[in-house]
């Protein structure tokens, strides 16, 4: 059923998404940064969308990225904690649902794979800060009877994703005209989703919201930060020597693999894509834009 829907983030790695993807699908989107720039002004703001039939929120606006946290941790919880406050409020106000994206916020130190009702410890501001937008979320829908859904995605990658992530970084280095691969830690295992997998568990949950209900998103498999390396020069055909630079991480995770029972069960979905096959799909991308270059 085609929904008007409000999109926070909308110009972020997943936000690009999102739109597109459900533009395609037949619902009318609109992006909050069309209106203003930081969705902590929403409550001061909200007349400039006041006209927008807005039925469903996706809340994607946040900061990311465990390691700044640590450097400012105030703007994390004001941004992800204070921000989606007022989305939550936005969306009382207007009668609509809401799909809240969280993060890893299980203990580190126990072993997966996760399951939704595992233990909960945030390691870090940035995964506390969307814990804490979790526990908003519930308040609200418990208090206000608001309708949310919260999606908790492991570690994502795709097209466009900013370096200061595991897989651009190392993208970066195995095109450069560096000798070797210079890594800190090749023993941390995460769960890989390619971005596409997201972008259809969004749309089921947008299609029909689940109500105060908690998916774990990844694809149930782990891989070393060792073995993502390796993958990558096989596909890009190099063959550098993969380096451990050293220097530990603050409160590093050693495996966060995730248990998808929950939202296979509930709604049919299933990641489409290994690692290696999206992967392929970034390495297409990105030849078919040097082409493109070559060509212009």
């Amino acid at each position: 059923m085609r929904k008007n829907i409000l999109i926070t983030g909308d110009k972020g790695f997943i936000g690009n998404s999102v739109e597109s993807r459900l533009s395609a699908s037949g619902h009318s989107i609109f992006g909050l940064s069309d209106f203003l720039s930081d969705v902590r002004d929403l409550g001061r703001k909200a007349e400039a969308l006041s006209k927008i039939p807005v039925e469903h929120v996706i809340h994607l606006a946040a900061k990311v990225g465990v390691k700044k946290s640590w450097e400012d941790p105030a703007e994390y919880y004001s941004v992800n904690v204070h921000g989606t406050q007022q989305v939550l409020e936005f969306c009382r106000q207007r009668d609509a649902s809401l799909t809240y994206l969280s993060a890893f916020v299980y203990d580190p130190a126990k072993c997966g794979p996760f399951t939704e009702d595992a233990e909960i410890k945030p390691s870090s501001p940035y995964n506390h800060s969307k814990w804490l937008g979790e526990e908003l979320c519930r308040f609200y829908q418990e208090k206000f009877n608001l309708s949310c859904t919260i999606l908790r995605p492991f570690n994502l990658f795709g097209i466009r994703q900013k370096r200061e992530f595991l897989i651009p970084e190392i993208v970066h280095q195995v095109e450069s005209s560096s000798e070797r691969v210079e890594l800190r830690g090749l023993s941390p295992i995460r769960d890989y989703l390619f971005i596409e997998d997201l972008m259809s568990l969004i749309e089921m949950v947008v299609d029909t919201p689940s109500a105060g209900t908690v998916f774990n998103v990844g694809t149930g498999k782990g891989h070393s930060v060792e073995e993502v390396a390796g993958i990558i020069q096989k596909i890009w055909g190099t063959n550098k020597p993969v380096c451990d630079v050293g220097g530990v991480r603050l409160f590093e995770v050693g495996s966060a693999v995730a248990d998808i029972t929950k939202a296979k069960s509930r709604l049919g979905w299933g990641p489409r894509y290994t690692l290696e096959d999206g992967l392929r799909a970034l390495h297409q991308h990105r030849s078919a834009d040097d082409a493109s270059v070559g060509r212009a």
